[in-house]
């Protein structure tokens, strides 16, 4: 079982992955924006975070790289599911630390050891 962090603004999608999540046996934790999020991250102490990318105070990839900056994440892995892969996003991605960025999902590159 996985301790996940879900973010994102529209409670519905939050609700819908965390019982999905649930489901399978995980601890779900739920945040509405990246910046609540990253406070949860530091308490929670999640194996994963799953985040919309589009959202305010702080969106998905700020969280995402401010969680990256931080030592104490080093073994989190990260998901970033998103809506229509718009060319903002799509620039954001690729200045981040991401793979992939696609239509509904941002793949992050792996972790190198510190």
């Amino acid at each position: 079982m996985a301790k996940v962090l879900v973010v994102d603004d529209e409670s519905g999608m939050r609700d819908v992955i965390q019982v999905a999540l649930m489901r399978l046996g995980h601890e779900v934790v739920l945040a509405p924006n990246g910046e609540r999020a990253y406070a949860l991250a530091c308490e929670y102490k999640p194996n994963l975070i799953v985040t919309d990318v589009n959202m305010p105070n702080w969106n998905g990839l700020e969280l995402l790289r401010a969680v990256n900056n931080n030592p104490n994440h080093r073994e989190l892995a990260q998901g970033s599911a998103t809506g229509p892969a718009l060319p903002p996003s799509c620039a954001h991605a690729r200045r981040g630390r991401f793979e992939r960025h696609g239509a509904r999902f941002v793949v992050p590159r792996r972790r190198r050891s510190a």
